[in-house]
């Protein structure tokens, strides 16, 4: 007696649908887990100072508010950034090089804390003149818009978008 067993495979069309099926069904399944597991935590936050307490918010709404504005005022408002950030560029720079000297200092002489402490001096007085250029970049910003746009800048300096897959209710 001869024993003819022919082994059936499925077709390879069928191996790729069931492969993108799955492939769907962990999505769905992964972004419903995300919903329920993972809090969602938007810019503006449920602590006592809200959005507003977040060291980007003002840019973040002038980037958003950039979107809004019509093509050529665009261009004229980042006429005012470029010149600004092109001023701030040499303190850029220094706050750069200060942080990576004291996390050299950091790596070399960890125990040392004068080093530490002279390190940690320039690294704020960079960053100090940092924050000068950068108040001067958002208040000459803010003063170039017009009534409507500041009104518009406001709102969204308020009640900040925020990207998100499903609707929290």
């Amino acid at each position: 007696m001869t024993d003819k067993t022919t082994k059936r495979t499925a077709p390879r069309w069928m191996k790729i649908l069931l492969t993108i099926s799955l492939a769907l069904n962990l999505l769905i399944i992964g972004a419903i887990g995300a919903k329920f597991f993972r809090p969602y935590y938007p810019m503006h936050s449920k602590g006592p100072h809200g959005a507003l307490a977040r060291p980007d918010a003002m840019y973040k709404a002038g980037r958003h508010l950039m979107w809004k504005l019509t093509r050529e005022r665009r261009q004229e408002m980042f006429q005012i950034v470029r010149m600004h950030r092109s001023n701030m560029q040499t303190e850029l720079s220094n706050l750069a090089k200060a942080r990576l000297a004291l996390a050299k200092t950091i790596t070399s002489q960890p125990d040392n804390q004068s080093a530490f402490d002279q390190k940690w001096g320039i690294v704020k007085t960079a960053e100090t003149a940092l924050l000068k250029k950068s108040n001067a970049l958002t208040s000459d910003f803010i003063k170039s818009l017009t009534a409507d746009e500041r009104k518009t800048y406001a709102e969204i300096l308020q009640n900040p978008p925020h990207r998100q897959w499903f609707k929290r209710r």
